[in-house]
């Protein structure tokens, strides 16, 4: 086949300029190191036979348009480089472009400050408000966990506890979605006030609520309200990691204009594809929007349609106090096994003001030492009580203190008057008063002497009358050293009434302890206690190592005697 001068010119050239990219390219370097010798005596006999034609200084004619006479080759002016922005200029425009993993800090526990960089609507009362550190760090916790959040204000400082809505695959920022509620202090002011460029502090993160320590190939997420927010950032994660997780996500709300990331979870529920059945079921309908799915509330039909292998699925359960009770009493019914289940409460009550141990439990006067009012007959149940029988069953749930001889003896005394005769007239006891349901174990029993005495009576005495206990005889000398609490290392110091925890008694005392929940929910107000004994009903945020390390919750923990507390 001939090709003719030109032809073949154009193709020496081709050639050459072929050759020149091949050596300057990452394939030419290791054809040059020798690893591949074949083709670098392939390189060389083509060298050979391109001759002349091969020079990589007019390689650049080829550039030019078919048919084109070739210009001699002229001496190439460097092209100057191209403008590379200063790195001060592209952290403003680009934040994320001065944080490095392997060079900037990372956020994993304590207290940091941080500012807020964008606020967004999700529903009517609901935005997510998203932070950067300040200064700047990368943000990295279990999905699913909690931040406390605290606001200095001219008048104080607000403290609450927030559940993280994003990701830490996504460690730039970190973002929490707040609902707005009535009596919700923070939130509202959050709601009101919480504007880009804001800026307040954080401390965490903590929480046991996360699918991170409790691997599984299937997932059950049931949330309901504002309890979508740990369920979210969980979900982003197992998406973010490639998690190859079967999840089955039940989202119940008040109505369809009560979904919270609503469109992320349509977009999620198509990226994840059959990784994620995802079912949004409202209580009601809204009458200005059209909803073509379910309706109603968590039931078993309800699981067993969308995830009837539920028994062999991690169950994660989060949302108000009334949604929890319901979704666990109906998967233990159904047979979810205990160590598969898992929930976070939201919306609790704060922990109630402080009331009196003397007066905390007792009722009305009357409910205890009257009759009870007739009623009809109930089923299992005498259709009337007795006085005597009242006052046991007063005495045996706590209503009353279990050693006081007031009660004993009053029962001795009605036992007395009931076994009286027919034609005696009937024992007349005054209405019992607050001052009389308390007797000190060691005042004279003035109380049992006089209704004995009544009891022998004969039909003819009067009625009787009980002395009114004086109030020596109301509070009996406390037999355990007085509770005092102390700070370590300053000179805070204040007592503590029985009955009152110890935020309660510092906040009475002026004393400012970080706290946020007030509930024992959030662990905010975990501290470490020096010495001294504390009591904690129920706790379930402390670990067996926080506890074995002295750690207490101050809004739940109630100190005997003096304690003293790491500062």
């Amino acid at each position: 086949m001939v090709l003719g001068p030109e032809r073949g010119s154009n193709l020496r050239l081709a050639l050459g300029k072929f050759m020149e990219r091949l050596e300057n390219s990452a394939f030419g370097f290791k054809v040059a190191q020798g690893d591949q010798k074949l083709r670098a005596q392939a390189r060389k006999e083509l060298t050979l036979i391109l001759g002349k034609a091969y020079r990589p200084e007019i390689a650049q004619m080829l550039d030019q348009r078919p048919g084109a006479p070739i210009a001699p080759a002229t001496a190439r002016t460097p092209a100057p480089p191209a403008s590379v922005a200063s790195p001060a200029l592209s952290a403003s425009v680009w934040p994320a472009s001065a944080l490095s993993p392997g060079q900037t800090g990372v956020w994993s526990v304590g207290k940091t400050n941080v500012r807020c960089v964008s606020v967004t609507w999700e529903t009517a009362d609901t935005k997510t408000y998203s932070f950067v550190s300040d200064p700047p760090t990368l943000f990295h916790y279990k999905p699913g966990q909690f931040v406390g959040i605290e606001i200095s204000l001219p008048n104080g400082v607000l403290r609450r506890s927030y559940t993280i809505s994003s990701s830490p695959s996504r460690p730039y920022t970190l973002s929490i979605t707040v609902k707005k509620v009535p009596m919700g202090w923070m939130s509202n002011w959050l709601f009101d006030n919480m504007v880009e460029g804001f800026e307040c502090a954080i401390s965490g993160p903590a929480g046991k609520f996360t699918c991170f320590d409790y691997p599984s190939r299937k997932l059950l997420f049931m949330a309901a309200g504002s309890g979508i927010t740990p369920t979210m950032s969980m979900l982003r994660w197992l998406a973010d990691t490639a998690s190859d997780a079967d999840i089955v996500f039940i989202n119940n709300v008040r109505t369809p204009d009560d979904i919270i990331f609503h469109q992320e979870l349509l977009h999620m529920s198509t990226r994840l594809a059959d990784k994620l059945k995802l079912v949004i079921v409202p209580a009601a309908a809204s009458p200005a929007r059209p909803w073509h799915g379910p309706i109603g509330k968590l039931d078993e039909m309800l699981v067993k349609t969308y995830a009837p292998d539920f028994r062999e699925r991690e169950a994660f359960v989060c949302g108000p106090p009334g949604y929890i009770a319901v979704a666990k009493s109906l998967l233990a019914d159904m047979g979810l096994p205990l160590e598969k289940y898992h929930d976070e409460s939201f919306g609790g009550l704060p922990a109630a003001p402080p009331v009196p141990a003397a007066r905390k439990a007792l009722p009305a006067a009357s409910a205890i030492a009257s009759p009870a009012p007739k009623a009809g007959p109930v089923p299992g149940k005498p259709a009337e009580t007795a006085p005597v029988d009242l006052a046991r069953q007063a005495a045996g749930s706590g209503l009353l203190p279990s050693r006081s001889s007031a009660v004993a003896n009053a029962a001795s005394a009605m036992n007395a008057a009931a076994k009286a005769p027919a034609n005696s007239q009937a024992l007349t006891i005054p209405r019992a008063t607050p001052h009389t349901l308390i007797a000190p174990a060691t005042a004279p029993n003035a109380t049992a002497s006089a209704m004995n005495a009544a009891a022998k009576a004969p039909a003819s005495s009067q009625a009787l009358t009980m002395p009114r206990a004086t109030p020596h005889m109301l509070i009996a000398p406390a037999t355990a050293p007085k509770a005092e609490i102390s700070i370590e290392g300053t000179s805070d110091k204040f007592g503590i009434a029985p009955g009152q925890t110890i935020l309660e008694a510092a906040d009475a005392a002026g004393v400012s302890l970080t706290h946020s929940c007030r509930a024992g929910v959030c662990g905010a107000c975990k501290i470490r206690k020096v010495s001294g004994e504390v009591q904690m009903d129920n706790q379930t945020v402390l670990s067996q190592r926080d506890v074995d390390d002295g750690y207490i919750l101050t809004c739940i923990g109630k100190a005997t005697g003096k304690v003293v507390l790491a500062p």
